[in-house]
């Protein structure tokens, strides 16, 4: 889809946005559950043009801000759902008048947050997964894009068309930059397109520091995350001829390790770089007893399609899945793990 389709496209929704001006009302933008950089890229970017245009706006959240992520929120006004009072929740529940998902379509991927989206006035969505959705009104999806923030920047430009006001700062230029670099990583992804780099480009404009950015996303880590990764590592298996590489990871593991879920983030990719591997699959084991996988691949290979038999969802060579056992009927991850990867070699042809 070209820009200027995405345009088009996404007008109805800026005519909506910019009707809330001057208005005693709230716009609370949703970022999927696990957020990631795309996610909160996209919706830190809306939050802040969205005060420029005098409009009241906040990102609600499924959880905490992680420390990684933290440099975009600003003067951002952000909410963990989780962690408001109920009195609190019916208040905005009373207020927003426009909910907005972003880097998500589906209803599963709000958590406990379906509520307050569902009851709103209206609802809004910005997406660049296959959904089952269909574009139209105030939801725009477009699967061809390389990151979320790609529709985010082109909604921009329509408001600033529209309004023949200057929205975009570093600030907002740094939220977009980094939707870019972590969902394409670092521009090396099979999703990173001509217009991903021309985007990339234009909001070099506003000096950002991209030497800084990708050091703090791709290389600097914590040593007890270091630590943590190497013993990961050295419990994870090889299948199908050495070419889908898997880990399985258990609640008593991480207890006994001190091994958080920010330490297991990076393990789908370092397994994917191992020489000669086109698969990789972490499973853990969640506090809620079911288990989460994260799956990426190489190439044509499409994993996406493992992910939605599960419930799940993403792109051609990076998604997940959240399951329970008894839905598998396997009773313990290794079960589970196996099953997957049956699933994968098959689907594959491995």
């Amino acid at each position: 889809m070209t820009r200027e389709t995405r345009k088009i496209g996404l007008e109805a929704l800026a005519k909506k946005i910019l009707s809330k001006r001057n208005q005693d009302e709230l716009i609370l933008v949703y970022p999927h559950v696990r957020a990631d950089g795309d996610a909160y890229g996209s919706s830190f970017a809306l939050v802040k043009v969205f005060t420029k245009l005098g409009i009241e706006a906040a990102v609600l959240a499924e959880e905490d801000l992680s420390n990684e992520m933290a440099y975009m929120r600003a003067e951002s006004e952000f909410i963990n759902w989780n962690e408001l009072s109920e009195e609190d929740q019916n208040e905005f529940k009373q207020k927003v008048s426009l909910s907005i998902q972003v880097d998500s379509s589906e209803d599963d991927r709000l958590a406990n947050r379906l509520g307050i989206f569902q009851d709103s006035p209206e609802y809004a969505i910005i997406d660049h997964h296959i959904s089952s959705k269909d574009n139209g009104g105030l939801i725009f999806i477009d699967p061809e894009a390389g990151a979320n923030v790609e529709l985010v920047y082109t909604l921009i430009l329509v408001l600033e068309e529209f309004t023949g006001e200057k929205l975009f700062d570093k600030d907002i230029a740094l939220d977009i930059y980094t939707g870019l670099l972590t969902d394409t990583g670092s521009f090396s992804y099979d999703n990173t397109k001509a217009e991903t780099l021309k985007i990339a480009a234009e909001l070099l404009e506003y000096e950002i520091n991209v030497a800084e950015l990708n050091n703090h996303l791709f290389k600097e880590k914590p040593w007890d995350r270091l630590i943590a990764e190497t013993k990961l590592i050295q419990h994870a298996k090889l299948s199908a001829d050495e070419k889908i590489a898997y880990l399985s990871v258990s609640q008593e593991f991480m207890n006994a390790n001190n091994i958080t879920d920010a330490d297991l983030e990076n393990l789908p990719a370092v397994l994917r770089n191992i020489k000669g591997v086109i698969v990789s699959l972490v499973l853990r084991e969640t506090k809620e007893g079911t288990a989460r996988g994260n799956l990426r691949s190489t190439g044509p290979n499409d994993i996406s399609v493992i992910a939605r038999a599960h419930n799940g969802g993403g792109h051609l060579n990076a998604a997940g899945f959240t399951i329970a056992a008894s839905e598998l009927g396997a009773s313990d991850l290794d079960s589970i793990a196996q099953q997957i990867i049956a699933e994968i070699k098959h689907e594959l042809g491995l």
